[in-house]
């Protein structure tokens, strides 16, 4: 096998082994300056959270439809 394009066994492993290193730490590089620089996610919103102007009211009980006031 003098093939120009044969090549041997440990130089596949080699450049195999070189690719996958490479691979892995361009992954774990961008997975860190993400980190860095406030997370790589947001903050989920919940859309049914309480905002300033929301009225509450009582669903059941002796005040059933009463709104909710600070001191109850």
């Amino acid at each position: 096998m003098d093939s120009k394009h044969c090549i041997s066994r440990r130089e596949l492993l080699k450049s195999t082994g070189k690719f996958a290193g490479t691979a892995a730490l361009l992954s774990v590089g961008g997975s860190l300056s993400a980190f860095a620089a406030g997370g790589a996610m947001p903050k989920p919103v919940d859309k049914d959270a309480p905002k300033v102007g929301d009225t509450f009211v009582f669903e059941d009980g002796p005040h059933q439809g009463n709104t909710v006031t600070v001191d109850d």
